[in-house]
């Protein structure tokens, strides 16, 4: 465990999840594939859920192949949304209800993470001037990357710019690169309650150095309310904003407005009536 805890070994997951799995074994007359009569939708869900990597791909083309829409690109979007997104959200509330530990959950991450890599072959790369530049990265003492990353691939195909550094990545070399750059956004994603603490050092930072960079957040950890609670530092409010994104289509959907003058008006104005509701009171 103290392996994949701090990164000193490659296979430290496969060895955790063979642990726990040689705990249970099996008998042979009992191993029956569940996923032999499913179709390929609901087998790449259950892939995910199960934490099997084999029949991703396969799944992923004959989708493609069967599909309505009217292209591969629609038709990547809406396995996307429809089918990946939802088996990552049921893994994260398995996790949150103490159904699953953590190297279960990681372990399907790297199936949502193979699955995602395939799917980018078949989104359409939009061609044309950057929409704006966000900077993406877990906070430090994170090794979880699967949000951030299906972040990554859904504002990349929608014509933003991403500087992603990575995970386990320290507030200043966050910070540093977001000022070197003039990022119009900064994206942090976390998994744990204990990371999550690394997300007000750096809207602190930000603010500290009067930086006008609105800060994204997301993860299983967190939800909008702490969000929230993230706008005000010593009871004055960070003008930028923070905001909380339940999934990478939020965070679109949200920097769309943030990078829209005229929506961004009336949205910010909402925002901070949410905020005041929150700690009843006006915030300045």
């Amino acid at each position: 465990m103290n392996d994949l805890i701090l990164n000193t070994r490659e296979d430290a997951l496969q060895l955790v999840i063979e642990f726990y799995e040689n705990k249970a074994e099996i008998p042979e007359d009992e191993k029956i594939d569940p996923s032999k009569d499913m179709t390929p939708a609901e087998r790449l869900q259950w892939s995910i859920l199960y934490r099997h990597k084999e029949m991703v791909e396969e799944d992923i083309d004959s989708l493609i192949e069967s599909s309505t829409m009217p292209n591969e690109d629609a038709a990547a979007v809406d396995i996307l949304n429809n089918v990946l997104l939802p088996a990552m959200k049921e893994v994260g509330d398995r996790f949150g209800a103490g159904e699953l530990i953590l190297p279960f959950v990681l372990q399907s991450a790297e199936v949502m993470k193979k699955s995602v890599n395939h799917l980018e072959n078949y989104l359409e790369q939009k061609d044309g001037a950057s929409k704006g530049t966000m900077v993406l990265a877990t906070v430090y003492g994170d090794v979880h990357d699967i949000g951030k990353n299906l972040v990554k691939t859904i504002l990349v195909n929608n014509g933003y710019s991403i500087v992603d550094l990575g995970k386990q990545v320290p507030v200043n070399v966050i910070v540093d690169k977001a000022e070197e750059i003039g990022a119009d956004a900064i994206g942090l994603s976390a998994l744990l309650v204990s990371t999550s603490k690394q997300m007000p050092l750096v809207v602190q930072e930000v603010e500290r150095r009067g930086l006008k960079i609105p800060v994204l957040i997301g993860g299983a950890a967190i939800n909008r309310r702490f969000g929230w609670r993230l706008n005000l530092i010593e009871e004055r409010r960070f003008e930028p904003g923070v905001f909380y994104c339940k999934d990478a289509f939020e965070s679109l959907e949200l920097l769309n407005i943030l990078m829209n003058d005229e929506k961004k008006e009336t949205f910010m104005k909402e925002h901070l009536a949410e905020i005041e509701k929150e700690y009843g009171k006006s915030i300045n």
